[in-house]
């Protein structure tokens, strides 16, 4: 039998995980990756040490996202490759500034992987005065803001349609990282009061789509709607960077642009 080389094991079985996990054949996996079906069978087996140059092509072949990419690393022995500060780069930082500035009167909220607020213009933080039910001093988390009967859930028209999206976004980057945070969310927003029980199984024929309609029902009759714009950084080498997600909602109608006008300027 040939010799299993030291601290193999971890790789070869976080590699079959991975290329289960995106439902790849080994010999799928070693087409994309321009190497051998022999040599990516010696990997999952632990028969073969992987080069670190080749743990970093697997890696963008299964579209792991950084934080992944590093652990596999790790896994084969090898430092990680991608930066992870807790905080984004100061160049970019003053980049998400000047955007937050610029959007002004639109709101525009910046936020981690598990959707928790990092940084919100003031039309942003203004919207949030007007449309949660009971105040908050804290940045929010935007899926609880979503989701809490106490937040924006009763202002919200067709609740339902735009939860369910979300949810079923947040289910998909579930999968694609393993990630436990993001599994811990998911559960918090099913134990909701009102969340259909079926919502435990996420539904992926739903509007995918980056772009969501967000319909307000405010007291006094005031009707709000905001086209939803998600963004991500691409090509980043920083962790950090990479799980960034940027929110900008845009007027969808004449008074939803006066309401901002009048009320979200700062």
């Amino acid at each position: 039998m040939a010799e299993v080389p030291e601290g193999a094991g971890l790789f070869a079985a976080q590699l079959r995980f991975w290329r289960r996990k995106r439902g790849q054949s080994q010999l799928d996996l070693s087409v994309a990756a321009d190497v051998s079906a022999r040599h990516i069978s010696f990997l999952e087996t632990g028969r073969a040490k992987p080069s670190e140059a080749m743990v970093l092509r697997l890696g963008k072949v299964l579209g792991l996202p950084l934080r992944e990419r590093n652990t596999l690393l790790a896994a084969a022995g090898f430092a990680p490759a991608f930066a992870e500060p807790r905080e984004v780069p100061a160049a970019i930082q003053a980049v998400l500034d000047d955007m937050l500035r610029r959007f002004e009167p639109c709101p525009v909220v910046v936020m981690d992987r598990c959707y928790n607020v990092l940084q919100a213009n003031a039309a942003a933080l203004a919207l949030f005065a007007v449309v949660f039910a009971e105040p908050t001093q804290d940045p929010p988390n935007m899926l609880h803001a979503l989701f809490d009967p106490k937040l924006a859930r009763p202002f919200v028209r067709d609740w339902e349609a735009l939860a369910r999206v979300m949810l079923t976004r947040l289910h998909e980057r579930a999968l694609l990282t393993g990630d436990a945070e993001m599994r811990s969310l998911i559960a918090a927003m099913q134990a909701y009061p009102g969340v259909p029980a079926n919502w435990r199984e996420p539904d992926f024929s739903a509007d995918g789509e980056p772009v969501q309609l967000l319909r307000l029902a405010l007291p006094g009759g005031l009707e709000l709607a905001f086209t939803m714009l998600l963004t991500r950084f691409s090509e980043s080498r920083n962790v950090a960077l990479d799980e960034l997600v940027i929110e900008t909602y845009l007027p969808a109608d004449p008074a939803t642009e006066r309401f901002c006008g009048e009320f979200l300027r700062p």
